[in-house]
């Protein structure tokens, strides 16, 4: 027993010693491994004494270059001189050949500033010369407005000036009559007055003596007192020859009295249509001027309106010659292409016509010849004595009146309703205009663009038979065919027939409609035969 516990206890310390000798070849491993670490780290601390020193002198040399160059000389650490190096912007350690690429580089930059500032400088003028020609444009404009407006008040105010000195005259001739009237009314009363009392005297003398008469003859019988009774008056009447003399005058003072009356009442009847004709002028002539005022900003509008008309119809128009180029191929096409572009030259030489259309209306003609004629009027029935040709005079300058308003306002409304349709089917246009620049459905396009010329044909049809129903019936002031278009063909008789400019002006700008939608829609027939092929 002692023998195995002895043997157990030999193995045990035998192991121990195994590992003890596995541990000390394990720390002799580890040494060795110490050894050579530490022989690495002993040749890398060398080395880095060695760029220690080097990276020394350098620095050493750039900051005797820094203090020789600044002129300053600071003994420091060696990291309060790094710190300074480090410091320093980079442009103080600028060699020859960087500072040459960078002064070019600079140059360079500054160039392209200056030539960008020439730009811009260019950019400017050019806009200061465009603003100073609208400019001179635009005061041009306002000098011929204020010259206009200048005439215009001149002319309002002459007229005015005249009417009231006429009307002063009348008012002074006719209270002149009027005083006239009311002596003569006041002498003829006295008279009739003194007339009156001699009368009363003398009948008040006649009773009393036919009342003493009749008491001295009251014995007699009484077939004899009726004759008495009879004969005062009888005696009366034919005793004083003065009162058939003043019945005669009774029937004159009254006839006086009446035709004073009558010529007194028609003078302030005269007076009275007088001032209100005057207030009506007044009245039109505001009408006018806000009628005026209101038919400067629709023909505006509609010139706009044409003149962006007129640019879209330029662009369809180059495209259209853009299409016409493409599809040269075809001889029918050609052909077709060819009485178009015709259809759309006689259709601008007649754009330019279009301002003699609107020029030539009702208010030209009642400012001008129509006002000289009513102060010619005015003038003639003012020297007249007949109170009736007066009269007729002012019921035709009213009647005038009348009808130029309504002329003018029946003008208005149909300008009105035509620029409203044309500019409705303008916006239908448009909008096929941004479907098809969206490349939306062809079919429904093409079918709204035959819808809008269907409407615009209906539309020059009614205004082609249109006739304004107060359309004056003067030969001279009638818009003929032939003053607004000249004959294509020479060899056509020239026909004389009224033209409304509404409705021709309504007629230009549908057929510029018409032809725009045309060339819309063959555009983009051409655009659907082209993609097919």
């Amino acid at each position: 027993m002692e023998f195995e516990k002895a043997k157990e206890q030999e193995e045990a310390v035998s192991q121990k010693l195994i590992d003890f000798q596995k541990r000390v070849e394990e720390l002799e491993l580890a040494y060795l491994d110490e050894k050579k670490l530490s022989a690495s780290l002993e040749l890398e601390l060398s080395e880095l004494q060695k760029k220690n020193e080097s990276f020394e002198k350098v620095i050493n040399k750039f900051y005797e270059v820094r203090e020789r160059d600044t002129g300053s000389s600071t003994d420091g650490t060696l990291q309060d001189r790094c710190l300074c190096l480090l410091n320093d912007p980079s442009d103080n350690w600028i060699f020859s050949s960087d500072s040459k690429t960078s002064t070019s580089k600079y140059i360079a930059s500054l160039e392209e500033e200056k030539e960008i500032l020439r730009n811009s400088i260019d950019k400017l003028q050019n806009n200061l010369r465009m603003g100073l020609d609208i400019e001179r444009h635009l005061k041009k404009n306002v000098q011929s407005l204020e010259k206009k407006h200048i005439i215009l008040d001149d002319f309002i105010r002459n007229g005015l000036s005249v009417l009231r000195n006429f009307l002063v005259q009348q008012r002074s001739e006719v209270m002149k009559l009027l005083e006239e009237e009311a002596l003569k009314m006041n002498t003829m009363l006295v008279e009739v007055q003194k007339m009156t009392n001699q009368i009363h005297m003398n009948h008040q003398s006649n009773s009393a003596v036919s009342q003493r008469g009749q008491q001295c003859d009251d014995s007699e019988c009484r077939n004899v007192h009726i004759t008495s009774d009879v004969d005062p008056i009888i005696e009366l009447e034919s005793g004083h020859p003065t009162t058939s003399s003043v019945k005669n005058r009774m029937k004159d003072t009254s006839d006086v009295l009446a035709q004073a009356l009558q010529e007194k009442i028609a003078a302030l009847l005269l007076l009275s249509q007088q001032e209100e004709r005057h207030l009506l002028e007044r009245d039109v002539n505001k009408a006018l001027q806000k009628k005026l005022e209101e038919l400067q900003i629709n023909l505006s509008q509609v010139t706009n309106e044409k003149v962006k008309a007129l640019m879209e119809l330029a662009l369809v128009k180059r495209e259209y010659q853009l299409l016409q180029e493409n599809c040269s191929h075809s001889l029918k096409h050609d052909n077709y292409l060819a009485d178009d572009s015709d259809k759309n030259i006689a259709l601008h030489e007649r754009e330019g016509r279009l301002k003699n259309i609107l020029k030539k209306t009702y208010l030209k003609r009642w400012m001008g010849n129509d006002h000289s004629q009513h102060d010619t009027d005015i003038y003639g029935s003012s020297g007249k004595s007949n109170s009736t040709n007066k009269k007729d005079f002012k019921c035709m300058d009213f009647a005038r009146l009348k009808i130029e308003n309504a002329a003018l306002q029946e003008s208005m409304a149909n300008m009105e309703r035509v620029t409203f349709s044309v500019r409705r089917l303008h916006v239908l246009l448009l909008r096929a205009q941004d479907d098809a620049a969206s490349a939306g459905p062809t079919e429904s396009i093409i079918q709204a663009l035959s819808n809008i010329i269907s409407e615009a044909n209906h539309m020059k049809t009614a205004l082609g038979s249109s006739l304004p129903i107060s359309w004056s019936g003067s030969e001279e002031d009638a818009i003929t065919y032939e003053n607004l278009y000249e004959p294509t063909n020479p060899s056509e008789v020239p026909k004389i027939e009224k033209v409304d400019p509404v409705s021709t002006a309504g007629l230009e700008m549908v057929d510029l409609l018409i032809l725009a939608v045309e060339l819309q829609k063959e555009n983009l027939i051409g655009k659907c035969g082209g993609s097919q092929i």
